[in-house]
């Protein structure tokens, strides 16, 4: 009984030791062993070429039978002091090693591990099948754009979907100390669609101090919000509600529903994209929409000029489009430059 309780006495301390501890540990149970079978007068076992040979495999109980102990005292002192503590030893040192390995693979489907991306897209907030469409929609357009996608989320729960997104957990989307796993500073987006606007406007304000040169995008279901985080955050664009305006539409014109759903999903023939016009020199409107029909057989619908606010939708063909001008266009595929 007094052996059974030592035992559990030194695994329990064994358990709570950390490695170093182990070490220490262990490295004494050897100096322990050696000296007291020395004492014994065990000359075979003492040997350099065979003590840890015999230790490792008495302890680890395998007992291979070609040495053991010649004395009485040997044997007493490989009973009660070497098989016990290097068994207890032995068994904590393997659960270790097998702890660190499982919390290791495990650690990042958790959400656990620390993000070393960068350039990388961001999306907050865990809403269940919706965020399951958003993740497919930016997937569709991953390889082109070379970037990965981390899901970061307040909630206890597995990567949904470990072979295509990073995952990170959160304590709070406010929480400095847990939000650094997502590495926030070199995040190149940044989608924020929480299941509470009031957790999606601080998380916002919070986004964006963090990173002022992302883009981000936030999503209110209460339109009443764009206007205080406009009001601090002028960059950060807001994803208004648009159902009502989209039934109007529907009504009026049949169809407008499933045309508006194909220019905003990649996945179908023509998408809605937009670029950075990046040519040297400047273009009218009316030329761009030719040289885009005829080259990449898309076409331009839409303008936004590097120092204004709003969109020119359908401009005149005399407009001009100057480098740093956002055009809007509808094409099969994402265009590399003109």
């Amino acid at each position: 009984m007094l052996l059974y309780k030592l035992r559990r006495r030194l695994f329990a301390l064994f358990l709570d030791a950390n490695p170093l501890g182990l070490l220490v540990v262990a490295l004494a149970y050897v100096f322990l062993s050696y000296l007291l079978l020395v004492l014994a007068g065990e000359q075979d076992l003492t040997s350099p070429d065979v003590f840890i040979y015999w230790l490792v495999v008495t302890a680890s109980t395998v007992g291979y039978g070609d040495y053991s102990p010649s004395t009485f005292s040997g044997r007493l002192i490989t009973s009660f002091f070497v098989i016990p503590v290097g068994l207890s030893l032995f068994a904590v040192c393997v659960g270790k090693v097998g702890f660190y390995i499982s919390e290791i693979l495990t650690k990042g489907k958790k959400g656990l591990r620390m993000s070393r991306a960068s350039n990388h897209c961001i999306i907050i907030g865990w809403n269940g099948p919706r965020t399951m469409r958003l993740i497919n929609l930016l997937r569709c357009e991953q390889n082109s754009r070379d970037e990965r996608i981390l899901l970061v989320n307040d909630q206890a729960m597995d990567n949904p979907l470990p072979a295509a997104v990073d995952y990170v957990q959160v304590d709070g989307f406010t929480d400095p100390n847990t939000m650094v796993r997502a590495n926030l500073g070199e995040a190149s987006r940044i989608i924020i669609d929480t299941p509470l606007d009031d957790v999606t406007l601080s998380t916002a304000l919070f986004c964006h101090r963090q990173n002022e040169n992302a883009h981000i995008t936030v999503y209110f279901k209460d339109e009443a919000h764009e206007g205080l985080l406009k009001s601090y955050c002028p960059s950060v664009e807001v994803v208004p509600s648009v159902s009502i305006e989209m039934l109007a539409r529907a009504s009026l014109d049949p169809g407008s529903a499933s045309l508006h759903q194909c220019l905003l999903d990649p996945a179908v023939d023509a998408s809605q994209f937009s670029m950075v016009y990046s040519a040297p020199d400047p273009t009218a409107f009316g030329e761009l929409i030719t040289r885009m029909r005829t080259r990449h057989q898309a076409i331009a619908i839409a303008v936004k000029k590097a120092d204004a606010d709003k969109l020119d939708i359908n401009p005149p063909d005399s407009t001009q489009i100057i480098p740093g001008d956002i055009v809007y266009y509808i094409a099969d595929n994402r265009i590399a430059g003109l």
